[in-house]
């Protein structure tokens, strides 16, 4: 929108013209007027670690040194290290995780996410299962969270990036720009699996965005689509929007080659008994018992190759035993734990992991004969 300003200054008369722009204004000064960007950089992470806050840093120093118009959120679940204010303009803080099989308990999480070891032995083929912990609903509510913000700033587009995306992706953002501002596209998006969007690494409309993201808050409402993945949820949310595909992420590798730097990654506050994660790093590790013989599965899914050390603990922390092995990629070993052991510490190729109780039934699966 135009519109004509009359300004006298002295004995002079100036007319000029001044675009109105229905965003909120930085900084004004005389006539030059600064607003926020509209564009928005949506950056989401959970940096519980070091290393992972390394990999923030490295994404936004890397978007303010790419683009020098963009207004960045970042949105977290986790308290805030001064130095992140140095990039970003708005920090979105949402103290609640809520995670799958957690903090969260419906029927259809304890249906629908689960992890598998298939174990194929002389005396009978079996699947070992235990409930998966899903993030797909808490990452949902980081985007719900930002989209609502970037909304009510009148910004027009959205680049949502997760904090460990590769670095080579972030110049290809203009693109995704001009499939939405020149050619009209609603979505521009990786495909992930064969009903799947890439959820890590996307652009949209803000107001196609605001309305397919916060229309979906509650448990139930992100439930109704019927799917596990987060991706496949977003792939339903935004149907029948106009979608730019950009097929597969790297297509010579497979179909499900992740954007993100780090897949699979749940290492926990080390030092202290935790609930043990479904997934370590690509390794399922499953207690569970057959003919009244407790067992420990451990099964490499995603690694060309992994050095496992696991030791066992009594009540009062003395170390009983402790077994190595190497490893390859679908490969698995059992353990039998002793009768006295109460805790399991797990090391990946030398680092500790994680550390979990045997006797919370929590941590346990369950095995079927197939």
């Amino acid at each position: 929108m135009n519109t004509w300003h009359h300004v006298t200054h002295g004995l002079h008369a100036i007319l000029f013209i001044i675009e109105i722009e229905m965003r909120q204004i930085v900084q004004k000064k005389n006539n030059n007027v600064k607003l926020l960007s509209n564009r928005a950089m949506v950056v989401n992470g959970h940096c519980n670690e070091f290393y992972k806050k390394v990999m923030l840093i490295e994404i936004l120093s890397t978007i303010r040194e790419l683009f020098n118009d963009v207004t960045v959120f970042y949105a977290t679940h986790l308290p805030v290290d001064n130095e992140i204010y140095d990039y970003v303009d708005y920090v979105i803080y949402n103290k609640n995780n809520p995670i799958f099989n957690k903090d969260v308990y419906t029927q259809f999480s304890e249906h629908c996410y689960w992890w598998n070891s298939w174990v194929f032995k002389p005396e009978g083929n079996f699947r070992i299962m235990r409930n998966s912990q899903y993030h797909g609903y808490a990452h949902h509510i980081l985007l719900n969270d930002a989209t609502a913000v970037v909304h009510n700033q009148r910004i027009d587009y959205i680049h949502y990036v997760n904090y460990d995306v590769r670095l080579e992706l972030l110049p290809t953002l203009e693109e995704h720009y001009n499939y939405m501002k020149v050619d009209d596209y609603d979505v521009v998006s990786y495909q992930f699996f064969k009903d799947g969007m890439g959820t890590e690494f996307f652009s949209a409309k803000t107001n196609v965005a605001y309305e397919c993201i916060c229309s979906v808050l509650t448990v139930e409402e992100y439930e109704k689509f019927g799917k596990a993945a987060l991706e496949s949820t977003y792939k339903m949310m935004f149907n029948g929007k106009k979608n730019k595909n950009l097929g597969f992420f790297q297509p010579e590798k497979g179909e499900n080659i992740n954007v993100g730097r780090l897949a699979f990654d749940f290492r926990e506050t080390l030092g202290s008994v935790v609930p043990l994660n479904s997934n370590i790093d690509g390794v399922l590790v499953i207690p569970y018992e057959q003919n009244k013989i407790k067992r420990i599965n451990v099964m490499n899914s995603h690694n060309k190759i992994v050095h496992v050390t696991m030791k066992q603990f009594d009540l009062y922390n003395e170390e009983l035993k402790s077994d190595n092995f190497i490893l390859g990629l679908n490969q698995w070993n059992e353990l039998y734990p002793g009768p006295k052991t109460r805790y399991i510490k797990v090391f990946f190729n030398g680092k500790e992991k994680t550390f979990f109780d045997l006797e919370n039934k929590f941590n346990w699966g369950k095995v079927e004969t197939i």
